[in-house]
């Protein structure tokens, strides 16, 4: 199973990794990363599992993703050159949404296609959308919408690709984003 292999891996490298079920997440072992994350991106706290446990809840229900914790300068130099298409990996593809963590999603997904998914229940076209992100996770969907806004604490790649630039997220940059260009449209 991908998302027991990958945590295998994480702990023999001395990383820390947390799983994302829908509506929770978990770890097999806490530390200082998987409490930062809860901290620092107000994801909900992990809940410790044994593996056992985690087994038993991978054959109940799916995970969303696994998250590689670690200094960016590893996650940069030494996750992504050494996992970028693994054959343990069996397909999954790999993210970044933070310097500090590489995410391990089911292969193909993407925000993109989950936007193309709502375009077609809802009949919309691209010129339609407005998205807004911050992250490298991100890029597709701003790529892809009519008007794509980075927050200000976006990523260069996220600035360079998007239409506009609003305030980061701690100022306000959201709300910015739907004045401008949801309420009074201004591209």
């Amino acid at each position: 199973d991908v998302v027991m292999e990958v945590l295998a891996r994480a702990k023999a490298l001395g990383l820390q990794a947390v799983g994302f079920f829908d509506d929770e997440t978990v770890t097999l072992e806490m530390g200082d990363r998987v409490s930062e994350l809860h901290l620092r991106y107000y994801e909900p706290a992990a809940r410790l599992l044994r593996e056992a446990e985690l087994r038993d809840a991978l054959r109940a229900r799916g995970m969303r993703k696994v998250v590689v914790l670690a200094d960016p300068e590893r996650v940069a130099r030494v996750l992504v050159p050494e996992w970028t298409g693994a054959p343990f990996l069996k397909g999954a593809s790999l993210m970044r949404a933070v310097e500090d963590a590489l995410e391990v999603v089911p292969g193909g997904w993407c925000k993109r296609r989950a936007l193309e998914a709502l375009m077609g229940r809802w009949r919309l076209a691209p010129e339609d959308l407005v998205a807004v992100g911050d992250g490298g996770n991100d890029l597709d969907m701003i790529r892809g919408a009519g008007v794509g806004v980075a927050m200000g604490n976006a990523v260069p790649e996220v600035k360079a690709a998007a239409t506009a630039v609003v305030a980061d997220n701690d100022s306000g940059g959201v709300a910015e984003a739907i004045q401008r260009f949801v309420l009074e449209r201004e591209i």
